[in-house]
């Protein structure tokens, strides 16, 4: 793997100055804020646009550095704290959400681990969508992220289809991988039987009848009975529009890919909400385990399909023995460091 190296560092500039930059016949624009750097990562078309404004906040704890890079039409942010010596801990969100969906849990990791969250392009703050989204694009997306903070390999943590988009990581490029944990989804090369598929067919066909804003609601309430947490989803819904939400689920679905004899090939973590009514995930949750000879599986109690912040407390500490059982076992370098806002 070709290392990040910098191209450029560039002055403080005034608000509204654009800098634009070629690379490989393509224009990109950046919006100069203070002390900016960017950086040529090893993956094609992609620049980072690093904000050197972390350091200790009002409580004297290290805060999360943003950053971005631009990669097939997507400004992908991303959000970075704690040593490089550590091991790196990424956490992908779900469909609809955004990085904020681990709010509850990237200051507990990031007291041992390095911790990077980023926003799947076209949510959150990673617009525009750019190429339209698949499961390959965005596992790609996933990769240039490790090469831009110069990662060799990561424990990847998902929720939903962020689960699905670190199984996809795991099957094409699975020595990049040290561990995963997989929260409230599918296994992407599972065999569907004909009435799962007629299933699945009969609620995209409902969902494209739906009214946009009846449809945000609604998954909300499906997702979390907590109405903090429903408020929370139907903001980060609004975010995608309307045409890039209703070709989520679908698009997920047309992207699994049955490979028979298939088995995880790192230890990995599955998760689901004791509540979690999302198609059939709790169902299929026990057998997917059974058949993993890596996978440890729990549930989570008084949580739906969000579980990590329906019950935050329970689904912290099952990630945080994980990872202490992983370091133990590899020799990772589990120790303090910062805490986050």
């Amino acid at each position: 793997m070709e290392e990040t190296n910098i191209v450029d560092e560039l002055p403080s500039a005034k608000n509204g100055t654009l800098c634009a930059l070629s690379s490989k016949g393509f224009c990109t624009r950046f919006l100069l804020e203070p002390k900016v750097r960017l950086f040529r990562a090893s993956r094609s078309s992609t620049f980072i646009r690093q904000n050197e404004d972390s350091g200790p906040n009002e409580n004297g704890v290290e805060m999360m550095q943003s950053s971005e890079i631009v990669r097939e039409g997507s400004t992908l942010r991303f959000w970075l704290t704690g040593s490089a010596e550590r091991p790196l801990v990424v956490f992908t969100h779900g469909a609809g959400a955004d990085h904020r969906e681990w709010r509850d849990t990237l200051d507990v990791v990031a007291k041992e681990f390095r911790v990077m969250c980023w926003d799947v392009r076209g949510h959150g703050q990673s617009q525009p969508e750019g190429s339209p989204f698949t499961l390959a694009r965005a596992t790609e997306d996933l990769l240039a992220l490790l090469d831009a903070v110069g990662a060799k390999k990561a424990i990847l943590v998902g929720h939903s289809m962020g689960g699905n988009i670190v199984q996809e990581v795991i099957f094409r490029a699975p020595e990049r991988v040290q561990a995963a944990v997989l929260l409230g989804c599918t296994s992407n090369t599972q065999r569907f039987s004909r009435a799962e598929r007629w299933l699945a067919h009969i609620i995209l066909s409902t969902m494209k009848l739906y009214p946009y804003k009846l449809l945000l609601r609604q998954s909300a309430g499906m997702f979390s009975t907590c109405p903090e947490v429903c408020a929370y989803l139907r903001e980060a819904f609004e975010q995608v529009s309307e045409t890039e939400f209703r070709a989520l689920i679908p698009q997920l679905l047309k992207d699994l890919h049955e490979e028979p004899g298939y088995k995880i090939p790192v230890p990995f973590l599955l998760l689901h909400g004791a509540n979690d009514n999302s198609g059939n995930i709790r169902k299929l949750a026990p057998k997917w385990a059974h058949a993993e000879p890596q996978c440890e599986y729990t549930v989570i109690p008084n949580a739906g399909h969000i579980a990590n912040m329906d019950n935050p407390q329970v689904f912290n500490q099952l990630l945080l023995d994980f990872l202490h059982r992983l370091t133990a076992l590899q020799g990772l370098p589990g120790q303090p460091g910062a805490n986050l806002p």
